[in-house]
């Protein structure tokens, strides 16, 4: 369904980042929503939460905060018993899991007080093996990638390089296996290649971009034009890149790149923003081009 990571890297004099990014990739023609500033008044927290019309509910699918708190998430799936058609199964997620996913970026400063909060989410939300997740959160200088089935909970930190996910668990077993869904293992081996070779922003302007199986479900760039009955037909709709710069005041200088309601192959439909510095969104041929 999506391909997420982040990566650490150096830009425009020197200035370091982590860039978390999201490809969404949907089956059915989704209406995505322009993004707005919001404020929790609560906490005091500005954020920007990328939501979608489903059903008349706008449920969360990425987001970031005028702290540099953001996360990215994909769906895991799970094998499917071989009759009825060969398939994987597909756990939807409830509306407790976008409420927790939007907690995250309106209740928390840093990463860190945030992790504990999302385990104990995952805890009260799943309880069979049936339900999984794979969530990605962080901050200027680091990251977790998160794996959930039932109550296996299982993080990892990251402060370095890069890493990328697709729709399969790796830590915890029962993953969907490579002959039932060929997808989630292809995107994910072109998106490492590509990370391993250009460890920076414009790399993940690669990842995004890439089509390397040409119009199919196969490419990280995917289109239903190609595809065959052990694939469901999902294809990117949406992508969006939040770039949190490693400074002592990260909100004047975060910087949202996003496509919506299109595809980021598509030249001049991209925005970029500044979000908590007032800045405008301002057209942008590609995201993910050259150095921040």
């Amino acid at each position: 369904m999506c391909t997420i990571g982040n990566v650490f890297s150096k830009g425009n004099l020197g200035l370091s980042w982590n860039s978390f990014f999201k490809q969404c990739d949907l089956e059915d023609q989704t209406s995505f929503i322009e993004p707005e500033v919001m404020t929790n008044a609560a906490a005091n927290i500005r954020y920007v939460a990328f939501t979608r019309n489903v059903d008349g509910k706008m449920p969360v699918w990425s987001g970031v905060n005028e702290y540099g708190v953001s996360f990215v998430a994909a769906d895991s799936y799970l094998p499917k018993p071989p009759k009825p058609p060969v398939n994987v199964k597909k756990y939807t997620h409830a509306d407790d899991v976008f409420d927790m996913y939007l907690g995250i970026i309106t209740q928390f400063k840093n990463a860190d007080d945030a992790l504990p909060f999302v385990k104990e989410q995952y805890a009260g939300i799943f309880s069979t093996d049936k339900e999984t997740d794979i969530l990605l959160i962080g901050d200027a200088d680091k990251s977790y990638f998160i794996e959930v089935r039932g109550k296996t909970f299982i993080a990892i930190k990251r402060t370095n390089s890069f890493f990328a996910s697709t729709n399969h668990l790796r830590m915890i077993y029962g993953a969907v296996p490579y002959e039932s869904n060929h997808s989630t293992y292809l995107r994910l081996a072109r998106a490492e290649l590509i990370l391993q070779n250009n460890t920076s922003h414009s790399g993940i302007g690669q990842v995004l971009r890439d089509n390397y199986y040409g119009e199919s479900v196969w490419s990280i760039c995917r289109s239903k034009s190609i595809t065959v009955p052990d694939e469901d037909p999902y294809y990117t709709q949406a992508s969006v890149i939040f770039n949190i710069p490693q400074t002592q005041d990260a909100a004047k200088d975060v910087i949202i790149e996003y496509v919506i309601n299109g595809n980021p192959l598509t030249p001049n439909i991209a925005k970029i923003w500044r979000p908590f510095s007032g800045a405008s969104k301002i057209p942008l041929e590609y995201i993910g081009q050259g150095d921040l």
